[in-house]
């Protein structure tokens, strides 16, 4: 293995490690249950595709992997929506095992294909965008060789790895049985909409060929919508 796949891999278990840990475990945590069947559904559904992923990066495209599990995000309104996006989560994970716990909701298990079949397609989104887009990270940034990337789902939307995130937070409170969950979704729209501009803002500026694309991609997240 190559110095640089070693330093990679430490980044990776360091950087997704964690997240996979705190995602598997907080709904748990606030149920107080491992008997919690929802949660050990959502916990292979979020995370098996994304090791999957990750590991598949590793091997055929490691330069790809690196941009997706970098960190430092440069700009001050990112970091604001990073972390409000990650307390939303957070929020998500908690209400739903606790839900659980007190018996709040009572969907129980019936939610759980729906949901499913909702994070799956956003896992499916998630996938083909990053094939599609070896610029895509999780810093709003612009790399030397970056070009505009117009062709498979980038030619009907323009930003559809955000749109299989969308996919994946909606899917969650549903698939761990609680209504009031969704609560902390309500922000989202808001969230997105600050992210997707201030990308935008960066692209236009400093990305030859984005204000040409925005002509010829009109909606960003969806397909007539917006």
């Amino acid at each position: 293995m190559k110095p640089d796949r070693k330093g990679l891999l430490k980044l990776l278990i360091a950087k997704e490690g964690r997240r996979y840990i705190l995602t598997t475990l907080l709904p748990f945590f606030y149920a107080g249950s491992i008997g919690y069947a929802n949660g050990w559904v959502f916990a292979a559904l979020y995370i098996i595709p994304d090791i999957a992923v990750n590991a598949a990066l590793f091997i055929r495209t490691p330069e790809t992997l690196r941009r997706r599990v970098m960190t430092g995000e440069p700009d001050k309104k990112q970091k604001t929506v990073i972390s409000i996006t990650t307390w939303m989560l957070i929020s998500l994970l908690a209400v739903s095992g606790l839900d659980y716990r007190f018996g709040w909701s009572n969907l129980g298990f019936s939610a759980v294909i729906p949901a499913a079949i909702v994070m799956l397609s956003g896992q499916i989104i998630y996938i083909a965008a990053l094939l599609q887009n070896a610029y895509a990270a999780k810093v709003v940034d612009i790399f030397d060789t970056q070009r505009v990337i117009d062709a498979g789902l980038y030619s009907v939307v323009r930003h559809p790895m955000y749109l299989s995130f969308t996919l994946i937070y909606i899917s969650i409170p549903f698939m761990l049985g609680s209504v009031y969950a969704a609560i902390p979704l309500l922000a989202y729209p808001f969230i997105l909409a600050a992210r997707i501009g201030n990308e935008e803002a960066l692209l236009l500026k400093e990305l030859a060929g984005y204000r040409e694309y925005m002509g010829k991609v009109k909606y960003r997240l969806l397909p007539k919508i917006w």
